[in-house]
């Protein structure tokens, strides 16, 4: 009888031995070999979000120059859908960070998750200006139809430079910005004309913006990313 219990005895250790080997096995399959790949899905991610930011901004900045400004909350819901697409890509990075303390990234695969992070962080703040254009009431705005064509032809292109990266050409957006930036500061010599100005008026809101955008969206597809610049 006691030589029965020993082999059932023996028999449960190597079963248990199989089995914690097989699980340790499997661990450090995934630890060492097969580690999660979250930098590809963050790449594919932020190009989606990029795309989809320029839908909004399109969209936006269209109703508002327009005078079409709805009551309804459709703008919140485009920017809210942003955001929550945006937060996706944020805890993916968040997730291959923590990854990184057991399988550190280098070479490309390191240069290309640091600029993806940066972009990350340019898309917020893209969303942050969307946010501010919703939320400010933009009423009665008089500008004339050659300031109007301007803004137009400057969010189209920067709505479809977003939309795919090869439409995006720094020199040509640098000349887009050059022009906005000439507009902003007539509409703020005027507005500083004003003896008491009580507010700033919708046009000079709407150009900090888009100008502030501009700015965002060049260093969203400059590797060196640098700091956002906005006019003073």
């Amino acid at each position: 009888m006691e030589v029965i219990h020993n082999n059932y005895l023996i028999a449960f250790f190597i079963r248990l031995g199989t089995t914690t080997t097989g699980l340790l096995v499997s661990t450090l399959v995934n630890l060492f070999v097969l580690p999660p790949k979250y930098t590809e899905e963050i790449v594919k991610d932020i190009q989606q979000v990029a795309k989809q930011t320029g839908i909004v901004i399109d969209q936006v900045l269209i109703e508002i120059l327009e005078n079409e400004q709805q009551e309804t909350n459709r703008a919140d819901k485009l920017v809210d859908q942003l955001d929550k697409k945006l937060h996706h890509v944020e805890l993916l990075i968040k997730f291959q960070k923590d990854e990184t303390k057991y399988h550190p990234l280098a070479g490309n695969k390191k240069d290309t998750f640091d600029h993806a992070s940066k972009q990350v962080i340019q898309l917020r703040l893209i969303q942050y200006h969307l946010d501010n254009l919703i939320k400010t009431p933009l009423k009665s705005i008089s500008w004339s139809n050659e300031e109007r064509s301007i803004l137009l032809q400057a969010i189209r292109k920067l709505s479809l430079s977003m939309g795919n990266k090869v439409d995006y050409d720094p020199i040509l957006h640098q000349k887009e910005l050059d022009k906005l930036m000439q507009l902003y500061w007539v509409n703020n010599v005027e507005t500083k004309n004003k003896k008491h100005p009580t507010h700033f008026p919708p046009e000079l809101i709407i150009l900090y913006e888009v100008v502030s955008i501009y700015n965002l969206v060049a260093a969203f597809y400059d590797r060196k990313n640098k700091s956002e610049s906005v006019p003073g």
